[in-house]
């Protein structure tokens, strides 16, 4: 049986939410996203896509597709390490947003930067997280309805928006289905990037929305389809 998100029990004067447990989440702006306990980064190493070595045909394509211009508006990337993938997301949302790019161009973060500290720390303001619901373990309907609301809003402190939605194959069917025309048609400068170990678990509807970039194996060998790589 399913269950209803945490109660709230308090707001903090910094804008934390006190939830029954004792757990506690971040607010951001209007949103308030519920964070699973397990889940949630306790440190983040700083990283830039020099750092995924394992990964570079991918790097090699992202970078290409960063270079024309010529981004997918919604992506899913799938691995076996979900660590690995919220790395990757996290370098791409910097490498979109760096103050002081590297190669001349917009191909790799500075990882310096205070827009790339804030997003290594996941407190920037314009890149939404978006995890499974802590009781639940579902992301939730209300959940997909605030990222529609914070994709919706202008970036205030950057070029790009970017939200990540963590164990995509999470979503429930009511949020799935709300989440099919903003997936389809994001605002302008906003990317939306899901997250998943377990693509089988997605909709087809979802899974034909989004660039698939395949990270399973550690990247060794891994060969990417003619339609990405014409793509990227």
């Amino acid at each position: 049986m399913r269950r209803g998100a945490p109660q709230v029990e308090a707001v903090a004067a910094d804008g934390r939410l006190t939830l029954g447990g004792s757990a506690t989440i971040p607010t951001v702006g209007h949103l308030t996203f519920a964070l699973a306990k397990a889940r949630a980064p306790q440190s983040n190493p700083r990283m830039a896509f020099a750092d995924f070595p394992a990964q570079q045909q991918a790097v090699t394509l992202l970078q290409r597709s960063l270079a024309r211009g010529r981004l997918a508006h919604a992506y899913l990337f799938t691995g076996d390490d979900l660590d690995e993938l919220e790395g990757m997301a996290r370098t791409l949302a910097k490498t979109l947003n760096c103050q002081s790019p590297g190669l001349g161009a917009a191909s790799d973060s500075c990882d310096r930067c205070l827009t790339c500290q804030k997003i290594e720390h996941l407190n920037h303001s314009d890149v939404q997280w978006i995890r499974p619901e802590m009781k639940s373990r579902q992301i939730s309907v209300d959940q997909i309805r605030e990222l529609i609301h914070a994709v919706n809003l202008k970036p205030t402190e950057a070029q790009w928006k970017v939200v990540v939605v963590v164990a995509a194959d999470r979503l429930n069917t009511q949020a799935a289905n709300a989440f099919l025309k903003t997936l389809e048609e994001p605002p302008s400068r906003s990317i939306l990037i899901l997250l998943t170990a377990e693509p089988q678990q997605l909709l087809e509807t979802i899974l034909s929305r989004c660039l698939r970039l395949n990270f399973a194996g550690g990247g060794a060998g891994k060969k990417f389809t003619p339609e990405q790589v014409q793509w990227l």
